[in-house]
């Protein structure tokens, strides 16, 4: 009977059953002797050598592919993770520079607006103010030599203040 018995089944939860119809099919063949079997037990259910390499080998081989699909699964939703991570911060900077840019503009329409409201109000201070920027950028203290005509429209408040 033991033979005809799947290993599964005496592995799993099936074994107490098992070994009670074991116990039963003994009681009816020793019932005659006066002998009565009170329990049965299966100590150890070992296969045979080429059987249980096969069968180990087969698990290692199942679990293996059960890891690279799991692995495969794990690459796979990082891969996605990292995608919309970076559309996300696609996103998020393409807003900010928009934002950024906005916000100069403002700024610039601002700056331009107060230039010239000062325009209007003081032509002579602008031109004046607008050279000495000039003065700032273009002389700097660089070792560079320049050659400028003193009569020019670039040295004419060097001659005389601003009149009024």
């Amino acid at each position: 009977m033991l033979g005809k018995i799947n290993l599964a089944a005496l592995l799993s939860t099936e074994r107490v059953e098992v070994m009670t119809r074991i116990t039963n099919l003994l009681n009816t063949e020793v019932k005659d002797f006066g002998i009565e079997i009170v329990d049965v037990r299966i100590r150890r259910a070992d296969l045979p050598e080429k059987t249980g390499d096969a069968v180990f080998a087969r698990m290692r081989s199942q679990r293996e592919q059960e890891a690279s699909q799991i692995r495969a699964q794990g690459q796979q939703e990082a891969l996605q993770t990292r995608v919309e991570a970076d559309k996300e911060a696609t996103v998020i900077v393409a807003e900010a520079k928009g934002k950024a840019e906005k916000l100069k503009g403002n700024g610039d329409r601002k700056a331009l607006d107060i230039m010239s409201d000062a325009t209007r109000k003081d032509p002579q201070f602008f031109a004046f103010w607008r050279s000495l920027l000039a003065y700032r950028e273009g002389l700097k203290p660089d070792n560079t030599t320049y050659f400028l005509n003193p009569n020019g429209e670039f040295l004419k408040y060097f001659d005389k203040p601003p009149s009024k």
